[in-house]
């Protein structure tokens, strides 16, 4: 998918005219047109705002080889460390879990079981929550 195309679906997937593209930008109407067919592409500043208006990276407007943002590299990289991650936490969490089961067989004290429980559930998802900001941070840079 060219540039154009890129700028195109992403103006019609937010709702804008060209007009209100090119307002939003400071350029003219003509020249939102001009890119989405691909007679010219927009300057390095332009680029920048399109990415910030579009909520899109500039690596995802500039190459035509990227059909989706998960498709940059360093979006992979990320997605795959936060999946090793994650994995990471919901193996410690069934861990816990199963610690929690065998102490509450053990001493036949529920309430002590569920207080590790809780805990515990409570900082995974902490965690989880950590991950996943972290992770939306990621795009907005």
């Amino acid at each position: 998918m060219t540039t154009g195309e890129k700028i195109q679906k992403l103006r019609k997937s937010n709702s804008m005219s060209q007009e209100q593209l090119a307002e939003k930008i400071g350029v003219s109407r003509q020249a939102i047109s001009r890119w989405e067919l691909d007679v010219s592409k927009p300057d390095t500043e332009n680029i920048m705002q399109l990415g910030k208006i579009l909520n899109v990276s500039t690596d995802y407007l500039l190459n035509d080889k990227v059909e989706r943002e998960t498709d940059i590299p360093i979006v992979q990289e990320t997605s795959r460390k936060l999946k090793k991650r994650h994995t990471i936490a919901i193996m410690l969490m069934f861990a816990v879990f199963i610690a929690v089961v065998v102490v509450t067989i053990i001493t036949k004290t529920l309430h002590f079981a569920m207080a590790i429980f809780t805990i515990a559930f409570f900082v995974l998802i902490g965690y989880l929550l950590y991950l996943s900001i972290r992770f939306l941070r990621s795009f907005f840079r």
